[in-house]
């Protein structure tokens, strides 16, 4: 054998060699996600610490966990148990379902996350100069520039003819509220919304409404889509329906609050879901059925509606939107959202806080704590 020939084959068998130690390596030592560990471990680290709480897990086109834990209602509001189909407010992970609404409506009609914000908003308001270059993707990824926050029509009207301030990412609920005037006057033309009857906040509210559940809820397959609401709901008969109460931890001698209707400050907050239906909106979004795979990845790059562009974990890149209310004593809801590589989501929400100003549910390194804890050696 001539020695070209030898040397090649000696480089094919010792490629082949380093092949098979590899593949013999990885069977020695896989890692597999386990479900039923990663369901454990968020029982295990919420159920003691929230009055009532619920959790829905997700793999790819699927939702196939789903639980709660604890109490919907307690003392002297009488007892509930906080169910799997117990609905709340979801806080800030409304503004996930508001930006996939907006990003849907772009798409329909042909332009993209670049669109100048200023087209949309109605006639008859003063609108700075300084917003003549606002785009979607700024509102949506809190960059703004927005200088106070207002969440009522009449004080985002203010808020516009204010001048421009830094465009550096700061949290504003005003990016989002504001979507509630600007979605409808997309979807209907500023025009038309005016000359309709009432007041133009009643009605882009209104509308709000009906979109959302429209371009969201409905396509994301949730049964009753067009009952969910901005405050509390039911799809049984209302009749002696008793909607989750709002606790802090520290002090459960508190009186209970309980947060109404926000169908005039909707858009940045207090869509009501269960934790199964978010979770289904979750799917729908993993699996193209809201918005095309580049849509959802422009979303995630830029942080429109999630909260920053993404968390590092031992497994890669997570995606979240948290989520909290609570009043000057501490009591509230949290919730929280969070996207994993390979389409394993979850979806979760709580009726209580720990403390006054405090995070469990909302804070993003403790849920990817969670799901990295979850791989285990076969």
């Amino acid at each position: 054998m001539k020695k070209h020939n030898r040397l090649m084959l000696f480089a094919a068998i010792f490629s082949v060699a380093i092949v098979s130690c590899k593949k013999e390596l990885e069977i020695q030592n896989p890692t597999a996600f386990d479900l039923n560990k990663f369901e454990q471990n968020i029982r295990d680290t919420y159920g003691p610490q929230t009055t009532g709480f619920s959790y829905s897990i997700a793999v790819g086109d699927k939702i196939v966990k789903n639980g709660a834990m604890g109490k919907a209602r307690i003392n002297g509001d009488g007892d509930i148990d906080y169910s799997i189909e117990t609905r709340q407010h979801l806080c800030s992970v409304s503004k996930l379902v508001t930006a996939i609404a907006v990003c849907s409506t772009l798409k329909m009609m042909n332009k993209t996350l670049e669109e100048k914000v200023i087209k949309y908003l109605p006639t008859s308001w003063v609108i700075d100069s300084s917003y003549k270059d606002l785009s979607f993707r700024q509102l949506l990824s809190h960059k703004s520039g927005f200088t106070v926050q207002s969440d009522f029509y009449n004080t985002l009207k203010d808020m516009i003819s204010q001048p421009r301030g830094d465009t550096s990412p700061k949290y504003n609920n005003s990016n989002f509220t504001l979507c509630r005037i600007l979605l409808p006057c997309m979807y209907f033309g500023t025009n038309w919304i005016e000359q309709q009857p009432g007041t133009v906040e009643n009605t882009t509210a209104i509308l709000f409404r009906t979109l959302t559940r429209e371009l969201v809820l409905k396509p994301a397959g949730l049964t009753y889509w067009n009952l969910a609401d901005f405050k509390d709901w039911t799809h049984v008969n209302p009749s002696g329906y008793r909607a989750p109460r709002y606790y802090v931890m520290d002090n459960l001698n508190l009186p209970s609050v309980e947060y109404g209707d926000y169908l005039l400050q909707s858009g940045a907050g207090g869509l009501v879901l269960s934790t199964y239906e978010m979770a289904q909106v979750l799917v729908a979004l993993e699996n193209e059925q809201l918005l095309p795979k580049s849509w959802t990845d422009q979303m995630k790059q830029n942080g429109c509606g999630f909260d920053g562009t993404g968390v590092s974990g031992s497994h890669g890149k997570y995606y979240a939107k948290n989520g909290g209310l609570q009043d000057v004593s501490g009591r509230g809801a949290e919730s929280m959202v969070m996207i994993f590589p390979n389409k394993i989501m979850v979806s979760i929400s709580c009726n209580s806080n720990r403390s006054y100003n405090d995070q469990l549910v909302g804070n993003f390194s403790l849920i990817a704590q969670l799901f990295d804890q979850s791989f285990v050696v076969q």
